[in-house]
């Protein structure tokens, strides 16, 4: 499983640290503020050497700084380290096979964001929907895909139009220009990630290819309507997700002709996006 991307608010680490900051010294006064600095780097390293698959190691660190969190009385602060602390612990019981108790961790963490929205930090639905991803991941690791890919077209809707079926968002009222950015990356992530995912679990099963891309398309599709536009990027992935539909349709020299050109061109504005479209090119040849 990828760590990074789906563990951690990987969307746009400046712009989300930025505002995170805000809230954490607005909440927390100074001493807790050095508190948090001090258990999160525990939690920190546990997740680091989990990704390592140094369990035992990364155990102990998760040990370390829960012994600490038991002596935290401040509500603000144990509700910022939990937030911080459940979604790498959930990364851990993943690794080690536990699937049950890491999905039920993860629903955890979505109860914590949307606690800490309701209290006016709004961004955070970037986090939440970061914690519907790695459930559309386990989904994807233990069969259960096409749930996963409903999933994430749940997410996408969120994304483009402000709401869907998994919540009410009020991630609108953030400042465009941050909303619009952080946006386009999670859209990104969200659709390297899985396709990535989807690679690895249902290897050549073109259904399910073609299960993911038009979840993806209907969501575009709908932002079209609204008469959204989420800038060069979106229109850069569209061309991707567009090229791959190829693949279940049959036309694989036509995905190869386009992509060959597209590349050339220079017009993948990400590398991943360039990555991910090369490798299902090699799995479909």
């Amino acid at each position: 499983m990828s760590t990074t991307i789906a563990y951690e608010p990987a969307i746009n680490a400046a712009k989300y640290n930025l505002m995170l900051e805000k809230s954490l010294n607005v909440q927390l006064n100074k001493e807790e503020y050095l508190n948090y600095t001090l258990l999160s780097s525990y939690y920190r390293a546990a997740f680091d050497f989990a990704k390592s698959n140094m369990l035992n190691i990364s155990n102990y660190y998760f040990n370390k700084g829960d012994s600490l969190l038991e002596h935290v009385n401040s509500e603000a602060l144990h509700l910022w380290l939990t937030f911080y602390s459940l979604p790498k612990k959930a990364y851990l019981m993943y690794k080690k096979g536990v699937i049950d108790q890491a999905e039920t961790m993860t629903l955890q963490v979505i109860d914590v964001c949307q606690y800490l929205r309701s209290n006016g930090d709004n961004y955070l639905v970037f986090a939440e929907l970061q914690q519907y991803q790695n459930l559309s991941r386990i989904y994807f690791f233990t069969g259960k895909s096409e749930k996963a890919i409903q999933l994430n077209l749940q997410c996408l809707q969120l994304l483009y139009c402000g709401s869907s079926e998994l919540t009410t968002s009020r991630y609108l009222m953030i400042d465009d220009n941050v909303k619009n950015e952080l946006s386009t990356a999670l859209t990104y992530q969200l659709f390297i990630d899985s396709l990535s995912t989807l690679k690895k679990v249902a290897k050549n099963d073109k259904h399910l290819i073609s299960m993911l891309l038009n979840s993806f398309l209907t969501a575009a599709l709908i932002t079209q309507m609204e008469g959204k536009d989420l800038g060069n990027d979106f229109t850069q992935l569209l061309t991707g997700i567009k090229f791959l539909k190829m693949i279940p349709e049959g036309d694989l020299e036509g995905f190869a002709t386009g992509l060959a050109g597209y590349l050339d061109n220079g017009l993948l504005l990400n590398d991943q996006m360039q990555e991910i479209l090369k490798s299902y090119l090699i799995l479909f040849s």
